[in-house]
């Protein structure tokens, strides 16, 4: 239906860098990557508000960083697959089998001032473990509400 099978999330992080993450949709697994941290969007920059000239070099950084990884995560795809990337050290699986739920939840309007994501993607496992990953700035949450639709991982 569309043409990608990868949408991007945010581990939101409150005392160390948010991770930025490309997740692949399989059929029967999710395969989340690293692709990049605090600054993954200009966004994430604006969001500084008056602390913008301090933040600059180390967004412009970041984005150069994000770009080779990015480059780099693409080619290991296509040369190896999904196989490929689980070997990296920065990525990791969930298995369709070890979901227990998922969601999508959407912050009441009175909270939105507060937070920089205004939509969450939730996953409980089996096992009770939580997670919580903020939709990135960048990435339609509708977008993102139909490819997991279409992957049979969100069913409402």
């Amino acid at each position: 239906m569309f043409d990608q099978d990868y949408i991007h999330l945010v581990f939101r992080r409150a005392i160390t860098s948010d991770g930025y993450y490309r997740v692949y949709l399989g059929k029967d697994t999710l395969t989340f990557i690293k692709l990049g941290g605090q600054f993954h969007h200009r966004n994430a920059l604006f969001q500084s508000g008056l602390m913008i000239p301090i933040f600059y070099l180390p967004y412009k950084f970041a984005q150069a960083r994000q770009e080779k990884r990015t480059e780099y995560v693409e080619k290991l795809f296509q040369e190896k697959g999904v196989q490929g990337l689980a070997a990296d050290k920065d990525c990791f699986q969930v298995k369709k089998r070890e979901l227990a739920e998922l969601e999508m939840t959407e912050k009441p309007d009175f909270k939105k001032v507060l937070s920089n994501y205004d939509y969450h993607v939730n996953f409980t496992l089996k096992d009770n473990k939580k997670l919580k990953m903020a939709v990135a700035f960048g990435e339609s949450h509708r977008f993102i509400r139909r490819k997991l639709q279409e992957f049979n991982y969100l069913h409402k």
